[in-house]
Parts: structure tokens; sequence; C-alpha cells
């Protein structure tokens, strides 16, 4: 599944390196949107399989295992090497407040903490690899504005290095730019805008190799607000690949494909639930 596999690296590096703002802050709203979707339905399992072509053999890419109160999602995923690794997610009062993760000797661990309004306040993270001997730590610190907007954050490495991290919103509270400074040096900005009904649309940066603002996603949703396709730029700039996705009648995702710039399909995922 060479296409497929494409797929996942580039989208886990462009999410490693990708903006706070983001990967924080609104998929933690994205996760208890989905959650609650999840307990409304009574989705007991979700299974994903993948496949290169509609007529090549599914291959099970993961399976994902609600508990009966609500409290535990746990994701079994299918690695290269046959074996799978376990990532637990646990819920207190309908939020996430626990990941944990095996993977081949490292555990990850990440922690939620929320303010009194219900925003994400602290994500502790921490990775022990067992096999080295090594222990990490992350801890992104939030603040607010009155309008709870997001003001600034702090990003504590090891409890050493520190990068401050600035938001700056429009009156409508949403998130126009995101400056990172290291000892008061400009380190990275994204920038983000929106459509009309106050949707992300794109994610841009200034690109140093080709010296200019290119976006790193681009957004597309339905009527009911699902996102149904995502443009993703790599940081090379010299390629980019499409994901489409498709919703049932209740709002849970079925499909996602998987194109490169030429339009050919790299690799499709179907899903399919218990209740």
């Amino acid at each position: 599944m060479r296409g497929w596999l494409f797929c996942l690296i580039l989208f886990g590096c462009n999410q490693l390196q990708a903006q706070y703002y983001f990967n924080d802050l609104m998929a933690n709203i994205q996760t208890h949107k989905q959650y609650k979707l999840l307990r409304a339905l009574k989705v007991k399992k979700i299974t994903a399989t993948a496949q290169e072509s509609a007529n090549s053999t599914p291959e099970t890419l993961l399976t994902e295992e609600v508990s009966t109160d609500g409290k535990r999602i746990i994701i079994y995923t299918a690695l290269q090497n046959g074996k799978t690794s376990r990532t637990t997610t646990q819920y207190e009062m309908g939020k996430l407040k626990k990941s944990e993760s095996n993977n081949k000797g490292v555990e990850a661990t990440t922690l939620y903490s929320y303010n009194e309004t219900g925003l994400p306040s602290l994500i502790q993270s921490t990775t022990k690899d067992t096999f080295l001997s090594s222990l990490t730590g992350e801890a992104h610190q939030y603040y607010y504005k009155q309008d709870g907007s997001p003001d600034y954050a702090y990003i504590i490495r090891n409890q050493s290095d520190t990068v401050q991290v600035n938001f700056t919103t429009d009156n409508q509270k949403l998130v126009l730019e995101e400056t990172w400074t290291r000892r008061k040096k400009e380190i990275e900005k994204y920038y983000y805008y929106y459509n009309d009904k106050q949707q992300l649309t794109d994610i841009v940066r200034f690109n140093t190799k080709l010296n200019k603002l290119l976006p790193d996603f681009v957004y597309t949703y339905n009527e009911a607000g699902n996102i149904i396709q995502m443009i993703q730029v790599p940081r090379s700039g010299n390629n980019y690949i499409t994901w489409k996705y498709i919703y049932n009648e209740k709002g849970l995702k079925t499909t996602e494909n998987c194109f490169n710039k030429e339009k050919q399909l790299l690799g499709m995922v179907g899903f399919s639930y218990e209740y």
C-alpha cells in the first residue's frame, strides 16, 4: 500500500510541524464534536479499511472501540510489521482528559486541563523511550482574552526551551495570525483565512524556498459544516495532495480518498460503524 502510506507519511510530517492553534485548540473542538456525535448515535465500534484502488483487497487500518459509559475510547492501529499499536483516550464529564499510547517501546502520554469556561489551558505531553532510556516532555500553556479568544501561549520543551506564541484576533474572535518567538526573535508565522460562515478555509505561511506566502492547508465544507475536501501542501512546495471526504446521513464519515497533484488516486479508506 505504498500510495496510501505516502499520504499518511506526508500528512504526519506536516502535522508535526503545523500550527499550535490548529493542532491544540481547533483539534480539541473537533475531537469533542466527534465524541458527542458518537455518543449521541450510540456507536460502539468503528473499523477503517484501506485500499489503493476500488479493485484492490481492503486491509484493516484501525479499529476504534467506545466503552459503554463513553469514558474510554481505544484505538488499535495496524503497523507495517503486522503488529498493532494501541491508543487509549479517557473522558471525564464529556471532556478529553488523557491520551496514552505504546508503540515499539515508546510510551506517550498527554494530559489535558481546562479553564473555568471549558477552554484548554494546559496540554502536557511526555514521551518515554524504554529502549533508549530517554524521557522528553512538552507543555502547552494557553491564556485567553476576556472575550474567550486565545491571547498567547507558552510552549515549553523539557522545562527549558520556551517558545512564546502570540495570537492576533478580530472582533469575531477568529484567530488571524499566529506568531512564534524565542528570546524575542520571530521564528515562524502563520495566517488564517475564513469564509463568510466563519469556517477556516486556508492556513498560510511564508515559504522561504519560494520566497512567497503559500497555503499549508485549504479546506472546503458541505452545508452541514463537515470538511469535504482538504488540500495539503508539503513544506517543499513542489507537490500537493488532496483528501476528499464523504459522510452518511447521520454525519459520520464513510470514505476518505487521497489524490496526488495529477488527480491520480493514491489510496482510499472506508469506515464502518457498529451500534
